[in-house]
This record gives C-alpha cells, sequence and structure tokens, in this order.
C-alpha cells in the first residue's frame, strides 16, 4: 500500500495542486489538481472533479505518439496513494512535465500538419488554374481563324 507520510501544495499560477510523499520517497501531484492545473476542467468545478478527466486525455489516439514517444507508457497509470483511510489518484509528480511538454508538441504538430493540408489544397488549387489558363491560351491558338 502506497502510504501518505507528507502533505502539501504547489501553486503553479492561479493553480493550486494537492502533492504527496509516499513511504518510498516518491513523489505525486493528486490527479484532480492536474487536470485543474492543465484546464481541463472549469475552475470552479476542478475542486469537485475526480481526476477521471486526465486519464482519458492520456489515452487519446492524437496524443499517445508524443506522450509515449521514447517513454514507458506505466509512467503515465495512475498510483493510488493513501492517507490513512482516503484514497488519492495522483501521478509521479515528474508526469506533469511530461504531459506539458508532449501536449505543446502534439499542438505544434497537429497546427503545422493543418497548415501543411491548407498549402496543398492552394497549390493544388493553384496548379489546376494554371492548367485552365494553359488549355485556353491552347484553345486560342487553335481556334478556326474564319
Amino acid at each position: 500500500m502506497n502510504n501518505i507520510t507528507h502533505k502539501g501544495e504547489i501553486v503553479l499560477g492561479n493553480s493550486k495542486i494537492s502533492c504527496y510523499v509516499l513511504e518510498d520517497g516518491r513523489r505525486v501531484l493528486s490527479g484532480r489538481g492536474m487536470q485543474g492545473a492543465l484546464k481541463m476542467v472549469d475552475d470552479e468545478d476542478a475542486s469537485k472533479t475526480a481526476g477521471t478527466r486526465l486519464n482519458r486525455y492520456l489515452e487519446q489516439q492524437s496524443l499517445k505518439p508524443y506522450l509515449y514517444k521514447n517513454k514507458n507508457p506505466d509512467i503515465f497509470k495512475p498510483i493510488e496513494c493513501y492517507q490513512g483511510k482516503m484514497k488519492i489518484n495522483g501521478y509521479e509528480a515528474s508526469v506533469l512535465v511530461e504531459i506539458c511538454d508532449a501536449f505543446l508538441e502534439a499542438r505544434q504538430n497537429l497546427v503545422w500538419d493543418e497548415f501543411m493540408k491548407h498549402f496543398r489544397k492552394l497549390i493544388s488549387t493553384r496548379r489546376k488554374l494554371q492548367e485552365e489558363e494553359r488549355f485556353k491560351q491552347l484553345e486560342m491558338e487553335f481556334e478556326d481563324p474564319t
């Protein structure tokens, strides 16, 4: 059992994340606090919502290539901790940095992918217009002069 020996809070911007130290020395952040800091819930709901939404984000197919790149997927599994009889679901503290890095990389690449799709469409349209223009020129060259 992962018993909590110390409890505190980390303040990141306007967010407070409950943090814990376990008997084995691991530092853990609450899942609820992490999803609040990552703005996965409305501010007024952050303290009432279980940390399950974070787990759903971690399972999204579009994010997996960024989250699990060169990493053991087990680091993203929640840790059940106990403060007395109260169960708390949390994540190793370093996971928050990994998630932020993955989200930023995904956002950057997904925006780039959207830009490239739009760019390819523009190029394709331009080529079609150029081909139509050439065709019109050929038609004019071979028009019957009478």
